[in-house]
């Protein structure tokens, strides 16, 4: 049994979690799990339109990228993965148009962080293009100082949460890609 040494499911075995998603007492919960993400996929494409939802002063527009990894992981669901890569894609299309994104009011450290975790559950299977889009995400925009930008002294001064969520969001993105983006620092 495959144990993963980082990211969601660092020390979990692999093996027990496929045999928990045919378990008659799991399959409720990972069949909607599963479906839920296919949900958001299939009214992005047919709308062309993103779900954006905004969450402490962030906005959040990968939704269910974690669940979909977690089904190309546990079954190897190819759909899933590019589901995975798409929210790569998203990401860098954002950054694009919006290249001073700590400048924004709100700026996707949510969308940040859940992309590196499922990215991180998928790396065997993302193609290159994507990987090296996610490292350059990861070194050039996901890592930023959260100690700039136009809300800084109000974030910081007025003990807005805002700035311990991008921290932490930081965090995750450097503890499962910073050291592969050459940014271990």
């Amino acid at each position: 049994m495959t144990h993963l040494s980082r990211g969601l499911l660092a020390g979990v075995s692999i093996g027990e979690l496929q045999q928990r998603t045919v378990h008659p007492s799991y399959h409720p919960y990972w069949e909607r799990l599963t479906r839920r993400w296919r949900e958001v996929d299939a009214w992005e494409k047919e709308t062309g339109k993103l779900i954006d939802i905004g969450s402490c002063s962030g906005n959040q527009f990968t939704w269910l990228v974690r669940e979909a990894a977690l089904d190309y992981r546990l079954t190897g669901n190819r759909e899933a993965l590019d589901y995975v890569g798409r929210q790569i894609d998203k990401l860098d299309q954002y950054f694009r148009e919006h290249p001073v994104h700590r400048l924004l009011e709100n700026h996707p450290y949510w969308s940040e962080s859940h992309v590196c975790l499922a990215a991180d559950l998928c790396r065997d299977g993302l193609d290159d293009r994507r990987l090296a889009t996610l490292k350059r995400l990861v070194h050039d925009k996901f890592l930023e100082a959260t100690h700039t930008g136009w809300d800084a002294p109000y974030r910081f001064l007025a003990g807005h949460n805002k700035p311990t969520t991008e921290l932490v969001c930081a965090g995750i993105c450097a503890l499962t890609w910073g050291e592969e983006a050459e940014r271990s620092d």
